[in-house]
């Protein structure tokens, strides 16, 4: 039996960090939320390389081979809060839109709730309780300066502007490297950092004023061995980090886990009646830059951090049956488990509450004048303007039914919310415009929206305004965009949002614009 040891690591941000997140833009850089194990290994590599003066000559070290492509499994490094790491919270997890309630969909039925959402990010488990854990960022504009003149001159003769999204210094994180101990031994032997700990360079721009960090190890200790009160015939597992496989395409969840987990386990086992069970997972994918090969990595697809899975077994489990799930737990399952992929972890939660710190807040300085609260109602206002358009944005894009011929109809409804004056009387005038023209008449109107849908409801339905709970808006969650404390220093009062007249404006108005513009690409479709 293998003697597994792990190396506790925390991460601390002494400068922002520009830690490239799997979506970019042109302009902007995102940052993830957590270092990746592909990081942390490098970090250390580079001590190690460091340390033992190997140069440019690292691959020859037969120890240097050993360690860092197989031998160890450097963890990625999630946000901490107190010295207490935080991890990825399960697909399953669901909040409560008007309150704290949590739902746990891998303990019940599976069925979604209503007025529910996923719970996503990070998070510190406490027993039953979650507290969530979220990273502080900064947005930084920065000029391309690439050529000589436009270094001398300090500005860029393109116009090229980007910005780089950070994390703020002064965070940390934690992580650890799971092996034998022995290897364990020889990797804090081979870096021999003074108090364990060093400075290291990470990330994007690490040549200018990103990326500095300090890296602290802990002493060893052994890995926590699997309990085996916990087995039974159920079994729920959480992938810490994303599962990668070896396939070139993305595949499904089941084939992934079929191949990359379930496979091994049986094949270690002394049973065969090992089968999966519900599914929570979303895909994934990984490719990063290597700078020794000045060359991107081939594209990887998976299973994203988070997914949640049950495994089943049909008879009772053997001695040899839990050492091999112990196994994949300690060394993780599927490709590149050297970086930190296939991570995976019992999850025992069945009814996990929300915790939120209580910790007293800092006295209050009320806004006294009038002129700075007319500026904070109107700032709220528009907050509140702008989400209810990206609404209507994303409705319009859900849109069901013919819609290559509907341009000039949604001109024509666009037409009957008339001028932008008296919107508290917005909704009477244009549902009495509708009903004019529409009604139970069979007119060109009424025809092009016929089998129109938004979700299950009919368009026709939800505009003629009779039966309030088809408002596609009304059940927003403005929370976020309305700071309670704020709005009660401003005096301002959230509105109702199915019976304000503005909101309702608003909404229609740009519903109709942007459909209108799917009708228009529909027509094109229809007529290429």
């Amino acid at each position: 039996m293998k003697e597994m040891r792990k190396i506790p690591l925390t991460i601390e941000a002494l400068s922002p960090l520009v830690l490239t997140a799997g979506s970019q833009g042109a302009i902007l850089t995102e940052s993830g939320d957590a270092i990746s194990g592909a990081i942390v290994r490098g970090m250390i590599a580079a001590r190690f390389i460091e340390a033992q003066n190997l140069g440019r000559a690292a691959h020859e070290s037969e120890a240097f081979r050993r360690l860092f492509t197989g031998a160890l499994k450097f963890s990625a490094a999630y946000p901490s809060k107190g010295g207490e790491s935080a991890m990825r919270l399960p697909l399953s997890l669901q909040k409560d839109k008007l309150s704290s309630a949590l739902a746990d969909l891998s303990a019940s039925d599976g069925t979604a709730l209503k007025g529910y959402k996923p719970l996503k990010g990070c998070g510190i488990v406490r027993g039953a309780a979650i507290e969530r854990v979220e990273t502080a960022k900064n947005i930084s504009l920065h000029m391309s300066r690439d050529e000589d003149g436009e270094r001398l001159a300090g500005k860029s003769t393109e116009g090229g502007i980007y910005s780089y999204e950070s994390l703020l210094p002064g965070q940390a994180f934690c992580g650890e490297i799971v092996g034998e101990a022995a290897d364990i031994q020889e990797l804090l032997t081979s870096i021999d950092c003074e108090d364990g700990a060093f400075l290291s360079r990470i990330g994007k721009s690490r040549s200018t004023q990103y990326g500095l960090c300090r890296i602290a190890l802990d002493a060893p200790a052994p890995l926590e061995p699997l309990d085996q009160s916990l087995l039974s015939s159920t079994l729920r597992l959480r992938l810490a980090t994303p599962l990668l496989s070896d396939a070139a395409f993305s595949r499904n969840a089941r084939e992934v886990l079929d191949e990359e987990f379930l496979a091994p386990l049986k094949e270690s086992a002394e049973s065969d009646d090992f089968s999966l069970g519900r599914i929570f997972a979303a895909s994934a994918s990984a490719s990063n830059f290597v700078g020794v090969w000045n060359m991107r990595r081939p594209t990887q697809f998976g299973l994203d951090a988070g997914s949640i899975f049950e495994l089943k077994k049909a008879s009772l489990w053997t001695s040899r049956d839990a050492a091999a799930l112990a196994a994949l737990l300690a060394e993780g399952a599927g490709s590149r488990t050297e970086e930190g992929f296939g991570r995976l972890a019992l999850w025992t939660v069945d009814a996990p509450t929300l915790f939120e710190a209580t910790q007293e807040r800092p006295e209050r300085r009320p806004v006294k004048s009038e002129r700075a609260r007319a500026i904070v109602r109107a700032v709220l206002r528009r907050r509140i303007a702008q989400s209810v358009r990206l609404a209507a944005y994303k409705d319009a894009a859900a849109l069901t039914g013919k819609l290559a011929g509907m341009t000039h109809a949604f001109a024509r409804l666009e037409a009957m919310l008339g001028p932008r004056e008296n919107l508290e009387g917005a909704p009477a005038r244009f549902r009495a415009k509708f009903a004019a023209e529409v009604g139970a008449k069979r007119t060109p109107l009424a025809r092009h929206l016929e089998g129109v849908k938004l979700g299950a409801a009919e368009l026709r339905d939800i505009l003629r305004g009779e039966r309030p709970e088809l408002s596609p808006y009304a059940s927003l969650d403005l929370s976020a965009e309305v700071p309670q404390e704020l709005a009660e220093d401003a005096g301002f009062s959230r509105p109702t949002l199915k019976d304000d007249g503005e909101i309702f404006y608003d909404y229609w108005l740009w519903f109709f614009r942007h459909a209108r513009k799917r009708a228009v690409q529909q027509r094109k479709e229809v007529a290429d």
